[in-house]
């Protein structure tokens, strides 16, 4: 149904963004990140640009490329500054991920310690603590 929706209406921003979501759920990140850099072109300030960073995100963690996931899901914790999206759980992840996790981290964040980025990354390292000392 997303790619009649995106077939009737390529100008529609939530058809790319449901096409993006669809996309990611069925394993195709490349197309779901696709999907949503479309979406954020067509409609820049719409509401649900958060979410589809979120899932720009997550896909490319999928696909292995932590650097780019993380500078995605920092352009979500900007607007939306909550512990609970799934940027905010996902920038721990991409970081440990890097070579070089303490340099990376600095690199990526200019939060002040009681952020959300920083509050997961100090969870995740005390429940993965080998793993993120690669």
């Amino acid at each position: 149904m997303a790619e009649q929706a995106v077939a009737l209406n390529p100008n529609l921003a939530i058809a790319w963004y449901s096409r993006g979501w669809v996309s990611l759920m069925c394993g195709e990140a490349e197309r779901s990140i696709e999907s949503f850099d479309r979406m954020i072109r067509l409609s820049p300030l719409d509401g649900l640009r958060v979410s589809a960073w979120n899932g720009s995100s997550f896909a490319l963690y999928q696909l292995h490329r932590y650097e780019e996931g993380c500078a995605v899901a920092m352009k979500s914790i900007q607007v939306v500054r909550d512990a609970y999206t799934l940027g905010a759980w996902l920038m721990p992840f991409a970081v440990a991920r890097l070579l070089k996790p303490k340099k990376r981290l600095r690199k990526c964040s200019n939060y002040s310690p009681d952020s959300a980025f920083l509050m997961h990354e100090r969870l995740f390292r005390s429940v993965f603590p080998t793993s993120a000392n690669e």
